[in-house]
């Protein structure tokens, strides 16, 4: 039997599969998550202390890595490192069952928290519309200066959560 379906798949839909990604693997998603994020700013997120987990995203036709997401689980926590799908595969759904998928999965873990930072207005609009909020602090910095939400994307303090 091969190591691919030793694996429990977490979600099979009819054109992927989605499962823990092997150690092996991981580059390969970093990699994808540089693609869309500074290198230094993944590199950062992948070394903070923590178990890391990360799910892959698999095409049936190839059987080659569309895109995966990690997060670094610290105790009840979880810190975002990186999503991403390749550009061929936007747009169908696959990100957004992506990270469902890693939400059921932490809460699993015993996790009750994720955090993660948005870089760009499109990652902040995907995060909300599945359930992450900006913290506290953001939200009252927002309402009381009248700025606009697009000027806290990217930066570490701009974080968005979301409790399990």
């Amino acid at each position: 039997m091969s190591q691919v379906t030793q694996q429990r798949i977490l979600r099979d839909c009819d054109t992927y599969y989605i499962r823990e990604a092997r150690p092996e693997e991981v580059e390969t998603l970093l990699k994808m998550f540089k693609k869309d994020m500074s290198s230094k700013w993944v590199d950062h997120y992948h070394n903070l202390p923590g178990k890391k987990f990360a799910l892959i995203v698999v095409d049936k036709e190839t059987n080659q890595p569309i895109g995966g997401i990690e997060r670094v689980v610290d105790s009840e926590n979880a810190t975002g490192v990186g999503l991403a799908v390749l550009k061929g595969f936007r747009g169908k759904g696959i990100g957004t069952t992506l990270l469902k998928v890693m939400d059921e999965e932490l809460k699993e873990m015993g996790v009750k928290c994720i955090a993660t930072v948005p870089v760009s207005k499109k990652a902040a609009k995907f995060l909300k519309e599945n359930g992450y909020e900006y913290e506290e602090f953001i939200k009252a910095f927002l309402s009381a200066t009248g700025r606009s939400n697009r000027l806290v994307y990217g930066f570490a303090a701009a974080g968005m959560e979301r409790y399990l």
